[in-house]
């Protein structure tokens, strides 16, 4: 019998899982939320990214910011949508200042009810790009095939 040569699709959730283990993340520190269920389900799947929880997203991102200054190495928090989101402005901006590699990811309401005051919409592109000195980047994608065109070009090694 031939092996299938049919591909399945990977989900969005675990390609990033996938190529942050890929260079080289180990921790992933975060507030868990219903936009993140799919990720948190990806990084289930695999054992080389683990989940580091912590109580109140400010300390995720701040974690993460420690974690990037402390190793050298790229810090990842992961923030619920909305109000989850403006709580890391802290730690991202904390990384910012000292120019520690920091990624944070954030879930997003339904693409119909961004730009409205819909339940737990923020303009997080707004804020974190106020929050950031020029040369950072901010990437929201709208199609999960976006993702691999995005996230390794948006990746320069800090070393």
């Amino acid at each position: 019998m031939k092996p299938s040569t049919v591909r399945t699709k990977r989900s969005v959730a675990d390609y990033v899982v996938s190529f942050l283990a890929s260079i080289g993340v180990r921790q992933i520190y975060g507030y868990p939320g219903s936009p993140l269920v799919p990720l948190l389900a990806a990084l289930e799947r695999q054992d080389k990214v683990q989940w580091v929880l912590m109580q109140h997203e400010n300390a995720a991102a701040l974690a993460a910011s420690a974690s990037a200054k402390h190793t050298g190495t790229l810090g990842v928090c992961c923030l619920t949508s909305g109000p989850g989101a403006l709580q890391g402005v802290c730690g991202v901006a904390d990384a910012n200042l000292d120019r520690a590699p920091l990624l944070v990811i954030t879930g997003l309401v339904a693409r119909s009810q961004q730009g409205h005051s819909d339940f737990q919409y923020a303009d997080q592109t707004s804020l974190y790009g106020a929050t950031l000195v020029s040369g950072n980047r901010r990437l929201t994608s709208r199609y999960s095939a976006d993702m691999e065109r995005y996230f390794a070009p948006a990746w320069v090694s800090p070393t």
